[in-house]
């Protein structure tokens, strides 16, 4: 944690695993679509970047073997709390989703939640594809969900714009979220800054979100140069086919023939 110039608190939310829950608390869009597909493969699941377990649990509470990795461990802390509190168990283990080693085989392996786009450089995303490939069985699939880019909203003008809206869970006042973007061209970096204030508290968090922009011809090109192939590719979590104007890029990989 460092203060930043103003005195505003960088904190980031990822460090709080019961203030993301409470700013996510409405986010319900895609769990009928993964708790489908795990329940569809018949097999052991894996979620990548399963932060506090908000899919994890709804799938295991489906009776599906699932592990859930992710990189913080008071995410975890909170999906392990979550998870006793529901009598669910599971297994959760904390690493980078470009480096680990679980000594198993999963069916089904996710990344959800526009996740991915937090790598940023050409050898992070080869060392997640190698890492995926090594844990799914020869014919388990892997999916990736990330938002469409759009060049209308990354070209439009800087500007403080309202988010989100939620109760804090330490004041329980209601708090609300505005993000800055400044998108990085060059790096197909969106350099987003979530504000965070209540009635008594202005801009008392501050959140650096920096997602990479993946295009849809160059996230296929990622994916087949890294030994996969897109079986479907869908436009929203109500599996849509994707199309120019569709919000999701949501791809079901298989591993390539050789």
């Amino acid at each position: 944690m460092s203060h930043s110039n103003g005195g505003l608190l960088k904190k980031p939310f990822y460090l709080d695993g019961v203030l993301y829950d409470a700013m996510h608390a409405g986010v319900t869009h895609d769990t009928d679509f993964y708790v489908e597909e795990s329940v569809r493969c018949g097999g052991r699941v894996l979620e990548l970047a399963c932060g506090t377990g908000r899919l994890t649990l709804a799938i295991a509470a489906k009776g599906v073997e699932i592990v859930g990795l992710d990189i913080e461990a008071a995410m975890l802390s909170e999906a392990r709390a979550k998870s006793k509190a529901l009598g669910l168990g599971g297994d959760w283990v904390q690493a980078d989703i470009r480096d680990y080693d679980l000594g198993l085989k999963f069916k089904l392996i996710f990344i959800p939640f526009n996740s991915l786009l937090h790598l940023h450089d050409p050898q992070s995303y080869k060392d997640f594809f190698a890492c995926a490939k090594r844990h799914l069985l020869p014919d388990g699939r892997l999916i990736i969900d990330v938002y469409n880019p759009s060049v209308a909203m990354l070209a439009a003008p800087p500007e403080r714009k309202l988010v989100m809206e939620f109760v804090d869970p330490e004041t329980k006042e209601k708090a609300k979220i505005e993000e800055l973007r400044d998108y990085d061209a060059l790096s197909q970096v969106n350099r987003v800054t979530w504000f965070c204030s209540s009635a008594t508290r202005k801009d008392h968090l501050v959140h650096d979100l920096h997602l990479r922009c993946l295009y849809p011809q160059e996230l296929r090109q990622m994916v087949e140069m890294n030994g996969f192939e897109v079986e479907k590719a869908y436009g929203s979590h109500l599996r849509d086919p994707m199309v120019s104007s569709s919000r999701f890029q949501i791809l079901v990989l298989k591993l390539a023939a050789h």
